[in-house]
């Protein structure tokens, strides 16, 4: 599968993986955080493949906006290792 990339306003994020039901979303590249996109349209974050958000969202780019404010708060170190700005 070639990597495709999404962008929050300060992170990159890949595809990790998807199937027919879930696409998920990686920016660390080790799946520490991740976003998944549900088949029926919700959104979940994961936080070391637990679920800590169920959300509904207008767009993707709203859902990595979410997630990404997620991993600055929880994870400063690796949003810094993650982020694009400066």
């Amino acid at each position: 599968m070639t990597q495709s990339i999404y962008e929050s306003s300060l992170v990159y994020w890949t595809l990790s993986s998807q199937n027919e039901s879930e696409k998920h979303y990686c920016a660390d590249g080790d799946g520490v955080v991740q976003l998944v996109e549900k088949a029926n349209g919700n959104f979940a974050i994961e936080d070391q493949f637990d679920i800590v958000e169920l959300f509904n969202a207008d767009t993707l780019n709203d859902a990595l906006e979410r997630a990404q404010n997620y991993l600055e708060v929880n994870y400063p170190a690796i949003f810094a290792d993650c982020s694009f700005e400066g």
